[in-house]
């Protein structure tokens, strides 16, 4: 294992080699302390890992299908003709767009990790924990079905907020500061998307704690009390080896130990080589054009009638840039900080703007999609870190100009061949002011 993690270093994904680096470490334990761990500690070791940014690469766009499908189902059901387009649900001309947020991909995490805490708990076998981990998934995506079909009613205008409400409260309190930006149809919105979403996940909690209350009791407290008495007589009776037997076992635990030093350098040594790799090409920024090493791409001079001005990339952007496969270049205008990227393939390193400035501190809220002058839609959100708030914009669009907001859905519409590339990525980053308090 300790191999395989020093070869994941050079040649899999970071997130690849951080859970063997995880698996590495859990054996290592069980050995010392002679006691495995059972399927639900193994479950919430990787669950440790930060996985809910590239399940929401990997999985966001084709959960989000899924849910516009079963929501037309059920409105349908209830009267209303709703159409499935893609991720969006056409009624009356009107298109309602299920965003990535409403993918349930959080949902689905927070409803793994709690089977994975009674499955731990019920030191459950391999295939019990299999069923279990497919009961919680089906229970996540089921609550978000019926969690986008209830905000189906309030985005299509169907439900509204009651007008005579403000009415009923002294006007001083939509006059205070907590309420000064926003409308009272605006908090009763956020108030029903919150409401739907904590009453989804009460949903995934009840199903789970009835499911255990009903079958959990198979795995009786007599026999796990049993295997633990096994497990810590066995423990005692090797735990004090003679002899030659004793200086065998400590040898072997320190060249085991030397081993796991050896794998713990080698992150050094990959960056080390990585840094110097970066070091000796040349990364010059003049006019149009961005040279990395001996390769040019030709950039845009102009962008929304402003004057690009080459800004060179930082240490980790040139890192970075090193095994994109593609192109970066960061230029500004008097406006915003613009970041051009060229992407020959399909890849998950083209990410969300979400996650950098979300993994740099900032808080970050997703905004309606944007749609410019020209008609063309953009992601947008905004980042906010201290007294910096910025508005990020991204569209990613092929030569042929399909365009694409979600880079889940562009990854896989990639990866079907329903688009070709090269592909342009554009993402765009301008400072806004806070309002006063």
């Amino acid at each position: 294992m300790l191999a395989l993690y020093g070869l994941s270093l050079f040649l899999a994904p970071k997130l690849i080699s951080a859970a063997l680096a995880l698996i590495t470490l859990a054996l290592a334990l069980s050995y010392i302390l002679r006691r495995p761990l059972n399927s639900g500690q193994w479950i919430l070791l990787l669950l440790s890992l930060p996985l809910v940014a590239s399940l929401n690469f990997y999985l966001g766009y084709p959960l989000r299908l899924v849910v516009a499908q079963c929501a037309v189902a059920l409105l349908s059901i209830n009267g209303f003709p709703v159409i499935a387009q893609g991720t969006s649900l056409l009624w009356h001309n009107q298109l309602i767009e299920i965003d990535a947020p409403c993918s349930g991909i959080k949902m689905l995490w927070a409803a793994l990790y709690m089977a994975a805490v009674l499955l731990s708990l019920r030191n459950s076998k391999p295939t019990q924990a299999m069923l279990y981990l497919i009961l919680a998934t089906t229970s996540a995506v089921f609550a978000n079905v019926l969690r986008v079909t209830s905000l189906f009613y309030l985005e299509a205008g169907i439900i509204a907020a009651p007008a005579e409400i403000p009415k009923l409260f002294d006007q001083q309190l939509f006059t205070h500061q907590f309420f000064a930006h926003q409308s009272f149809a605006s908090l009763f919105e956020t108030a029903v998307h919150t409401g739907t979403g904590v009453a989804a996940f009460l949903l995934v909690v009840l199903i789970l704690f009835f499911v255990d209350k009903r079958f959990g009791r198979s795995l009786t407290i007599g026999k796990s009390l049993t295997n633990e008495t096994l497990e810590i007589s066995a423990a005692a009776d090797q735990s004090a080896p003679q002899g030659n037997e004793a200086e065998g076992g400590r040898s072997g635990n320190k060249y085991f130990f030397i081993a796991c030093a050896t794998a713990a350098l080698l992150p050094f040594y990959s960056w080390a080589t990585l840094a110097g790799g970066i070091g000796s090409q040349s990364s010059t920024v003049s006019g149009s054009q961005v040279a990395i090493g001996d390769n040019q791409t030709n950039w845009p001079t102009v962008y929304e009638g402003e004057k690009l001005r080459p800004v060179p990339l930082s240490g980790s952007e040139e890192e970075f840039a090193r095994n994109f496969p593609g192109k970066i270049a960061v230029f500004q205008t008097d406006k915003q900080t613009i970041i051009f990227r060229r992407v020959n393939q399909a890849t998950r390193q083209l990410h969300p703007a979400a996650d950098c400035y979300r993994a740099s501190g900032f808080k970050i809220t997703n905004l309606p999609r944007q749609t410019d002058q020209a008609g063309i839609n953009w992601n947008v959100l905004d980042a906010q870190k201290g007294t910096r708030r910025l508005e990020v914009r991204e569209r990613i669009f092929d030569d042929k100009g399909q365009n694409y907001t979600d880079v889940s859905h562009w990854y896989w519409a990639a990866f079907w061949g329903q688009t070709k590339g090269p592909w342009w990525s554009i993402t765009t980053v301008s400072v806004k002011e806070l309002k006063s308090k």
